[in-house]
């Protein structure tokens, strides 16, 4: 085994043994929310290998959301089974979404989709008799508990168990994600992004490809918002607004886009640092916006890139 692997295996115990080093549970929700931003940066970054920058990331996370709750509190359906409903769901409707869209680019694209996003959340608000309106859905029950023979069950009242199943989805996208991008299809639309008209002269189907990412990106929000509203037991349109889509673009710049780790190091450092912020609440969104704007100044690759910078040259050094 390589020493990636070795830290990577590391890592992975680390995270597995925090909640029995911790018994502050406010820490675990940090590290639920931190993995739920993590998911949605993924899959943002891949659609955004295409060169497309979709602006209705959170439109996508409400209707996974929405439809696992409904499916739940509605027609009684357990959470085991609304949650890949919500995910497939949430990913037909990516597809029937980017099939027209995809097909015009830069700002154009990004309106379209900011659009779509800004049509969905109003739907939440005006249809108050399915989605609740403004005052959105409350008193969500927690997933079915996990029955395990001559062990008992794992039942979901407490943030631990989120935990772990929100690591395990993790690590599901983290894999799928890592094998789609260094794949035929991760080349293609690495092509893609670099130029399209060249990428199809060699015969790369650039419309699949783009619908596809969009499409597998659109799956992993909904996973996301369906563990969400049972996570939080309430849902609003205030929860998947125009902010929040951009806000998932942010921790990729500052991350550093077209890598794996840029939108893992993004999705950290900017879920961590509000935190740390704390202290000094009144300055809290200056001191945030001047972290991100020296970081995009001095680190235009974002903070994976510095990381690959600095390294290469001690490496060279060594």
């Amino acid at each position: 085994m390589s020493k990636k692997g070795f830290y990577l295996i590391g890592l992975y115990l680390f995270l597995l043994c925090i909640p029995l080093f911790t018994k502050d549970l406010y820490h675990i929700h940090i590290l639920i929310v931190t993995m739920f931003h993590i998911i949605l940066a993924l899959g943002l970054n891949f659609v955004m290998n295409t060169a497309q920058v979709p602006l209705c990331q959170a439109a996508f996370v409400g209707i996974g959301a929405y439809t696992s709750t409904l499916l739940v509190m509605r027609l009684n359906f357990s959470f085991w089974l609304s949650l890949p409903i919500a995910g497939i769901l949430t990913g037909i409707l990516g597809i029937i979404v980017g099939l027209p869209t995809l097909r015009i680019k830069g700002i154009y694209f990004a309106m379209a989709t900011f659009a779509f996003g800004e049509i969905i959340r109003l739907l939440f608000i005006g249809w108050g008799g399915l989605f609740g309106g403004a005052n959105g859905i409350s008193a969500i029950p927690s997933p079915n508990p996990i029955p395990i023979p001559f062990l008992g069950q794992i039942e979901f009242e407490t943030k631990v168990p989120y935990y772990y199943f929100t690591l395990v989805v993790l690590t599901l996208c983290l894999i799928i994600i890592y094998r789609l991008t260094h794949s035929r299809i991760g080349r293609a639309c690495t092509a893609i992004r670099e130029s399209d008209l060249l990428a199809q002269c060699t015969g790369i189907d650039i419309m699949g490809y783009k619908v596809f990412a969009f499409a597998v990106n659109s799956f992993f929000a909904g996973i996301v918002g369906g563990i969400y509203a049972h996570y939080f037991h309430f849902i609003g349109p205030q929860d998947f607004t125009f902010w929040q889509s951009v806000e998932y673009l942010v921790f990729i710049v500052m991350g550093g886009s077209g890598t794996i780790g840029g939108p893992i190091i993004g999705s950290i450092f900017l879920t961590f640092l509000p935190e740390f912020l704390r202290m000094a609440v009144e300055f809290q969104v200056v001191l945030y916006g001047l972290a991100l704007i020296l970081v995009l100044l001095f680190m235009p690759q974002g903070i994976m890139g510095l990381w690959v910078k600095v390294s290469g040259r001690f490496a060279k050094a060594g």
